[in-house]
Parts: structure tokens; C-alpha cells; sequence
């Protein structure tokens, strides 16, 4: 878990691994909130389509009386 100190060559915790760890859980908590939010964006797009596809009426010409 030294990879900040490898990549930019300094040690801002020290060494202990906290920095890593802490970008590690907010990159997981990231996409656990990116996923959770497509996921939902996708059930309310289908749940729209589904109401939109229900609501199509088709309006019939009016009937023209027949004169005799």
C-alpha cells in the first residue's frame, strides 16, 4: 500500500498506508454510489417508457353521418 510513496516520491502519512487506504474506500464508495444511481436512472427510464407506451391513444376519424 506504498504506492503514493513510489509514484510521487514523498510520504505525506508517514508510511503507515492511511492515505492509500482512505482513496481505496472512497473510490469503492464511488462506485458503489455510481452504480446504485445508473441503476436506478434505468428502472425509472423503463418504468417511464413502460407508462409511456400504455398511454398511446389513437384517435378514430370522426364518422360522417350517411344521408339517404
Amino acid at each position: 500500500m506504498d504506492w503514493i510513496e513510489r509514484l510521487f516520491r514523498l510520504s505525506p502519512d508517514g508510511g503507515r498506508g492511511t492515505l492509500e487506504a482512505g482513496i481505496a474506500t472512497g473510490a469503492a464508495a464511488a462506485a458503489v454510489m455510481i452504480a446504485v444511481s445508473a441503476l436506478g436512472a434505468a428502472r425509472l427510464a423503463t418504468k417511464w417508457l413502460r407508462a409511456m407506451r400504455g398511454a398511446r391513444v389513437v384517435a378514430r376519424p370522426p364518422v360522417e353521418p350517411v344521408s339517404r
